[in-house]
């Protein structure tokens, strides 16, 4: 047999060998595509947190991007059942606090229509239908405010400002309301004039809706601690709560305790003020101890103190 004889079986048994080779291995990568297909379809209508695997180490890369997908997707799903069972408390308490303001001005409204009342008694009928429907209204522009927070995304406007005089300003707005329940408000700070970049409306509306959240759920004094760290500037609400207070839910939209509730609490206050706080770069917690309730504010100092 010449050498070209040779050569050529050599040749030919190489590439049958090959052949064979390639053959082989189109059938297992064949076999684990319909592997994957029949796992694929078997999750679809699953509710799993099960992952693609493979049968014969083929396929890895495909594998592994197939479950990266699925994570997200089982991820996903879990987000979207919670914001589900949160819209629907959400709309049950929507129902709840909008209905209570309306039924009772609808009924006092009734008693005065439909009574004969003096024109004393009718006054003092129609100014309680004033209250509630002017606390409806509150309810409303509540909830707005809220939907567009979440929808907008937008940074707000910053420029410099005196934080101890934004918070003076804000104590002095509810003095009134504090000094007629008997209480006060009394602030401990030992600077004059700490600068920082924020919006002030923003900055403002944290202010009265925390204090205003110890005016409706609190006792006795409220007392305001504001002091310079390293980080910049810490703030503290502490006031004495009868209430039972979960502190790890106290910034869920919508959450009220039972007493808060009949005190015509729309849950949104703490909700709007976290939200608030978070888009002016701020932190912000709550710790619930045992006849005592405090909310911490932390905001980064954006300029030198004065």
């Amino acid at each position: 047999m010449d050498t070209l004889t040779m050569i050529l079986i050599v040749v030919t048994a190489a590439c049958f060998l090959a052949g064979a080779v390639f053959f082989v291995l189109y059938l297992q990568q064949r076999k684990e595509m319909k592997s994957i297909n029949r796992q694929l379809t078997d999750l679809i209508d699953v509710s799993t947190n099960q992952l693609v695997h493979t049968e014969n180490g083929l396929g890895t890369d495909l594998i592994n991007t197939v479950n990266t997908l699925l994570v997200r997707m089982q991820t996903n799903r879990v987000e979207y059942a919670h914001r589900s069972h949160t819209l629907d408390q959400m709309l049950t308490n929507i129902s709840h606090d909008l209905r209570t303001p309306l039924t009772s001005a609808m009924g006092y409204m009734n008693l005065v229509l439909d009574s004969n009342l003096s024109e004393e008694e009718k006054e003092r009928e129609l100014e309680i239908v004033r209250r509630r429907l002017a606390r409806l209204e509150e309810l409303i522009n509540a909830f707005f405010e809220f939907s567009s927070i979440i929808s907008r995304g937008e940074q707000p406007k910053k420029e410099p400002m005196d934080l101890v005089r934004a918070l003076e300003e804000a104590i002095s707005h509810a003095y009134d309301d504090f000094s007629a329940a008997g209480r006060k408000i009394d602030l401990k700070c030992e600077g004059r004039k700490w600068m920082l970049s924020s919006n002030y409306a923003m900055l403002m509306r944290i202010f009265d809706n925390l204090i205003g959240n110890a005016k409706k759920h609190g006792i006795g004094d409220l007392t305001i601690r504001a002091e310079k760290t390293e980080e910049g500037y810490r703030l503290s609400f502490t006031n004495p709560c009868p209430e039972a207070i979960d502190a790890s839910r106290v910034f869920d939209e919508f959450y009220t305790t039972d007493i808060s509730r009949t005190n015509g609490s729309s849950g949104l206050g703490l909700a709007i003020a976290k939200q608030f706080t978070e888009l002016l770069g701020g932190k912000i917690g709550a710790n619930a101890e045992k006849g005592s309730f405090e909310i911490e504010l932390r905001f980064p100092e954006r300029s030198n103190t004065v």
